[in-house]
């Protein structure tokens, strides 16, 4: 698909810097720890990690218990396992994970509580920030067109403007086409011209 007006895939941006951050947020340059960074700030080759030695059997740990949860109807206790699954796993094991999990699965599967926990806030908070640096292009791109596929809520909105803001230079082109590249509505027209219609993003 080709440019349109001015977030294509040859675009260099697709959102202005925002004007206030999250508290929670890392700087851009941050985001990609554990990875090699460029001179503009962008971690470098953000192609998947593959997990070495007792990594794989972690990974394969990690996936089969995110699974069991998401099997049926979760509760606070297990989307917060699901979580403390997540946030115990190194950057490689991370992504790994993500790449073999139905996004949308887990997206669905965690929730805010209008009493308790929001535990999909803090998920998004996860992916999106604090360990965006751990994720691939493609986990990045299979995310947000998870996230399209649920209907992108205010919360959600930011979500996907801060993976946008946290890739940058070749793998901002990268991530734009990666998402073009899913073969259905859930497209990068669809998602800045029909998708985002938060003011605040």
């Amino acid at each position: 698909m080709g440019a349109v007006g001015g977030v294509g895939a040859g675009s260099g941006a697709l959102w202005p810097e925002p004007a206030e951050s999250h508290s929670d947020a890392q700087p851009a340059a941050e985001a990609g720890a554990g990875r090699a960074v460029s001179p503009g700030g962008s971690p470098q080759g953000l192609s998947p990690q593959r997990p070495s030695g007792g990594a794989t059997a972690r990974v394969d740990g990690a996936v089969a218990r995110i699974e069991r949860l998401l099997a049926g109807h979760t509760d606070r206790a297990e989307e917060g396992e699901i979580l403390s699954t997540l946030r115990q796993l190194s950057d490689a094991e991370l992504d790994a994970t993500l790449a073999r999990l139905d996004l949308h699965a887990l997206l669905e599967g965690v929730d805010d509580r209008l009493v308790g926990p929001d535990n999909r806030s803090a998920l998004l908070a996860l992916l999106t920030r604090s360990r965006l640096g751990a994720l691939s292009v493609s986990s990045r791109a299979r995310l947000i067109t998870a996230l399209q596929r649920e209907g992108l809520s205010e919360g959600d909105e930011k979500a996907v403007r801060d993976v946008f803001l946290g890739t940058h230079g070749a793998d901002l082109t990268a991530l734009k086409n990666a998402i073009d590249a899913g073969g259905d509505r859930f497209d990068l027209e669809q998602l800045v011209f029909h998708e985002i219609d938060e003011a605040p993003v």
